[in-house]
C-alpha cells in the first residue's frame, strides 16, 4: 500500500488469484475503496518514487543460469501498470524475495529490502538492501 500523488489516493495492491500471480489495485479516496485495476502484476513491495513522481513496485526476484537475478518491476500510471524489467545485483546468484520498499525523498530514490528465498539452514539470514537510481538497483548492503 502506498500513496499515489497523481490520483491523490492510497493504492492497495492485493493478490487476485490463489497462486498470487495476479493482483487487484484498489484506491482509497478518503471515504471508500474502489477497484482501479484488475489482473495487475504480482508485486511484493511498492513505494512512491520521488524522482519520477510515481509509484514503483517490484515482485520477487528469480535467477537463471543465463542471466542475472531479475525482478519484475512496475510503474503505476494512475490506472494501469507499465513493466520495467530490471536486474538486481545477485548476491551469490540466489533467489531473493523483496520484503519492503520505502521512499527516500531527501535523496530522490527508493530503498528495497529483501531476503533469500531459500535460506541456508543453521546460518544467519542476511538482509539485502538496494537503492533504485531510476534505471537500476544498486546493492547498498
Amino acid at each position: 500500500m502506498a500513496y499515489d500523488p497523481s490520483s491523490r489516493t492510497v493504492l492497495l495492491v492485493t493478490p487476485s488469484t490463489p497462486d498470487d500471480t495476479a493482483s487487484v489495485a484498489l484506491g482509497w479516496d478518503g471515504k471508500a475503496w474502489h477497484i482501479v485495476s484488475r489482473n495487475g502484476p504480482a508485486v511484493d513491495a511498492m513505494a512512491y518514487y520521488p524522482a519520477d513522481n510515481l509509484l514503483f513496485a517490484c515482485g520477487s526476484a528469480t535467477y537463471s543460469a543465463s542471466v542475472e537475478v531479475q525482478s519484475d518491476c512496475w510503474e503505476w500510471l494512475g490506472s494501469t501498470w507499465m513493466q520495467k524489467v530490471v536486474a538486481i545485483p545477485p548476491p551469490d546468484s540466489k533467489q531473493i524475495i523483496i520484503e519492503a520498499e520505502i521512499s527516500d525523498t531527501d535523496n530522490s530514490r527508493l530503498i528495497a529490502f529483501g531476503w533469500l528465498i531459500r535460506a541456508i539452514p543453521g546460518q544467519p539470514q542476511p538482509l539485502h538492501v538496494w537503492s533504485w537510481d531510476g534505471e537500476q538497483w544498486l546493492q547498498a548492503a
